[in-house]
């Protein structure tokens, strides 16, 4: 546990923050055996630390298919994730234990990750809209366009790994729920599509309902 906040790094631990980066990257591009049972138990269990009414669950094996179920849901726009409020929430209690330097310090070494899957992610996702161009509306080209910003990939990765290195090599605290609950979201699901779709209720009016779409892992593009 930190007494005070951390006022630089070692070499040696400068040359650590790598091997976390490395672990982080390997994580999110593992072929891990897809446990849909584990995957839907982690996303409810992080809408229930927030107090949010659980989600509907989809299972995809692909990208692709991701999006295409998105198209046909009708009216809906895409949001940012519970996964992303964990790491939020996880990585600012860790951040104020840091003096600001170093707290840079450990998102600029974590830069090479985010670009390597960012790269990915955009590549897939312009694929994708190709080919799906021409199945979709207008509104749906938007969403399809709207999609690389609530789809971040690189953003779990690459505060999972500075996350693992503070808790792990500088003993900061940290919420061991929320820890454990956004690893394995990480180990159990692909690419996460969250969106609010309007639907209609017995009374005629309309409720928002929330999906998650879950694609397995590795991450791969497939078409029909």
């Amino acid at each position: 546990m930190l007494t005070q906040p951390l006022q630089s790094l070692t070499l040696e631990q400068e040359t650590i923050i790598k091997k976390y980066e490395a672990k982080w990257l390997k994580l999110i591009a593992a072929n891990n055996a897809f446990d849909k049972n584990a995957a839907a138990e982690a996303i409810n269990t992080a809408y229930t630390i927030f107090e949010k009414p659980k989600p509907t669950i989809i299972f995809c094996d692909s990208q692709y298919h991701a999006f295409k179920i998105v198209l046909e849901q009708g009216i809906c726009k895409l949001e940012s994730g519970v996964e992303y409020d964990l790491i939020n929430k996880l990585w600012n209690g860790i951040k104020n234990q840091l003096n600001p330097q170093i707290a840079r310090l450990i998102c600029q070494s974590n830069e090479p990750i985010k670009q390597i899957i960012s790269q990915y992610k955009s590549n897939t996702i312009n694929q994708i809209r190709r080919q799906l161009d021409s199945e979709a509306n207008e509104q749906q080209k938007k969403i399809l366009i709207r999609s690389n910003t609530y789809i971040q990939p690189e953003i779990l990765a690459s505060y999972g790994s500075q996350c693992d290195f503070c808790i792990s090599e500088l003993s900061c605290e940290y919420d061991d729920k929320i820890w454990l609950v956004f690893q394995s979201i990480l180990q159990n699901c692909g690419w996460i599509i969250t969106l609010e779709k309007l639907v209609n209720s017995e009374n005629g009016s309309l409720n928002r309902e929330k999906i998650v779409i879950i694609c397995e892992k590795p991450i791969a593009v497939l078409s029909d």
